[in-house]
């Protein structure tokens, strides 16, 4: 798809308009053209023609008058597509499995969103200046055919000579910018890599070497293909602004050897290729650019692909009535069992069949070494990945299907090990400021930051802190069924008594229900049940 196709398609206002100002701006370009001509062309020593100067004046303004219009409803036109289509694809990750999400990346998802939209962005005026510029040579060869048809006949054969040959340049030039993308891709993740194990390659310099070495090995080959990128848009950068010359010189001294009388016009003609040159290079200089946006339209339409296949529109419905759940007393995972399919990330892992009862008020530690599948187990109980392979899930009998999914997920509040932390409480109304920093001091937190205007003023802390941060967001959210994944291992012996000896029983006798990811046998005799895994089972 081209970038004219995905403007087509993408904007909700009749392009006409547009269209025909970008027309009226050609054609008066022409006409400064056809008037310099028809004033050059009087006898000279004599008074300025007045009917020359206001016809220039008229045409003059009506370009300039139209230029603006144009411009400005250009990019008013653009960023207004580019608005729709973020919200669209946001929208559109909300509602597609987690699973799939992680499959896709968040280098993609990022490159597209921000760098690809942010091409487009940019490149939106001087792709408005390049389409005006192609119908402003449209008028000028109409032009140039009415004051020697066989010069325009040569013309047009030369530039579609030249076309086919620009053409075949392109292809080339389109598999190295697909290349280069994909290239910058993995660069980004290696950069992020840097950026996030900052602290550990610190600490290990072969770490820091070796890591570095690949991100240098993966730089030099975005070096290199941007290098050949580069070398083909400049061999069809130099053969375009040759190729004006050459068809120059056809004019000049090859049209007069083929047509005795052109010798008439041949000053005129001469004239409106000279000023075609400025046009024609605007739009050639363009054409560079021009492939990187379709390949940009390309990608994102990709993404949105990729979104819309495991896309369900149930995921964003709004809340209607009390949740059917609220009130249960089990939650039964009957034969689950689901199994990552892409090979080449997940090496194939699976968990179940799993058969287990977890009862309303009870707390359940989940145990096991890392890759036993405890946090797969999490996100498929929570139906986080709601695409089971087999098995299902009850809540007092009732079957947890694509009917009511949604309020059952309602039931948790989580804390994963790879949690985000909001600094604003979406979600939530009429929080009572006090409260929060009242739990801002229990969790000892106050002094490094403090509730206002519905958001934390600082997010800067430690692990540690930002876990007993996102505690309070699960108080405040105050779900029937707490999931804590690993959330002690980052805090000091204080708060992991706390956790353990206090908080646990507290939520206990609220009547909430507790499953909590744990490593320290210290406290298993919180539970009420212990629940190892291996190898994606409960052992």
């Amino acid at each position: 798809m081209t970038i004219f196709h995905f403007l087509k398609k993408e904007s909700d206002k009749p392009l006409l308009k547009l269209g025909l100002l970008t027309a009226v701006s050609g054609l008066s370009s022409t006409g400064v053209l056809a008037v310099i001509n028809l004033a050059a062309q009087g006898e000279s020593g004599k008074s300025i023609n007045i009917s020359y100067l206001l016809m220039f004046v008229a045409v003059v303004g009506i370009f300039i008058t139209s230029q603006k219009f144009i411009l400005v409803e250009g990019v008013i036109l653009i960023e207004d597509i580019l608005n729709n289509l973020r919200i669209r694809l946001s929208d559109k990750i909300r509602q597609t499995d987690l699973l799939n999400i992680e499959k896709i990346g968040k280098a993609k998802i990022y490159n597209r969103l921000t760098q690809e939209s942010a091409l487009i962005s940019q490149m939106s005026v001087y792709l408005i200046t390049a389409l005006q510029s192609g119908i402003m040579l449209i008028f000028i060869f109409g032009y140039i055919a009415y004051l020697n048809l066989m010069a325009a006949v040569i013309l047009l054969a030369m530039l579609a000579v030249g076309v086919m040959l620009f053409h075949k340049n392109n292809i080339k030039v389109y598999a190295e910018l697909d290349a280069t993308n994909k290239a910058e891709i993995e660069y980004f993740n290696s950069l992020t890599d840097i950026l996030d194990g900052l602290k550990e390659i610190k600490l290990n310099r072969k770490k820091s070497n070796d890591l570095f070495s690949h991100y240098r090995k993966i730089s030099t080959v975005v070096q290199k293909l941007k290098v050949s990128t580069g070398y083909l848009f400049s061999v069809n950068t130099v053969f375009s602004q040759a190729f004006i010359y050459i068809v120059l010189g056809a004019i000049v001294f090859v049209l007069p050897q083929l047509n005795a009388n052109f010798s008439k016009e041949i000053i005129s003609t001469t004239t409106a290729m000279l000023f075609a040159i400025g046009p024609l290079t605007s739009l050639v200089s363009m054409i560079p650019p021009y492939e990187k946006l379709n390949l940009a339209v390309e990608n994102i339409y990709e993404l949105e692909d990729q979104l819309d296949q495991h896309s369900n529109h149930n995921e964003v419905q709004p809340i209607d009535g009390e949740n059917r759940f609220k009130n249960f007393k089990r939650v039964e995972l009957k034969s689950l069992y689901f199994e990552y399919h892409d090979n080449e990330i997940y090496d194939n892992f699976s968990i179940g069949p799993i058969d287990l009862t977890i009862n309303r008020g009870e707390i359940l530690f989940f145990i096991g070494g890392n890759g036993c599948g405890k946090t797969t187990l999490l996100k498929a109980l929570t139906m986080l990945y709601n695409k089971l392979d087999s098995g299902s899930i009850f809540v007092d009998d009732k079957l947890v299907d694509d009917t009511n999914y949604l309020e059952y997920r309602e039931l948790y509040s989580a804390i994963f090990y790879d949690f985000h932390l909001f600094d604003k409480l979406y979600g939530l109304e009429n929080i009572d400021p006090k409260r929060v920093n009242d739990l801002l001091k229990l969790m000892e937190i106050d002094k490094k930051t403090e509730f206002k205007e519905d958001r934390f003023t600082i997010q800067n802390l430690s692990t540690g802190q930002r876990k007993r941060l996102a505690l309070i967001v699960t108080f405040l959210e105050d779900k029937p069924i707490y999931i804590f994944d690993e959330w002690a291992a980052d805090q000091d012996p204080q708060f992991k008594n706390y956790f353990y000896d206090i908080l646990l029983h507290k939520l206990k006798a609220e009547g909430k229900t507790v499953i909590a990811v744990s490593h320290d046998d210290r406290y298993f005799h919180v539970a009420d049940r212990v629940i190892k895994m291996d190898y994606g089972k409960i052992v």
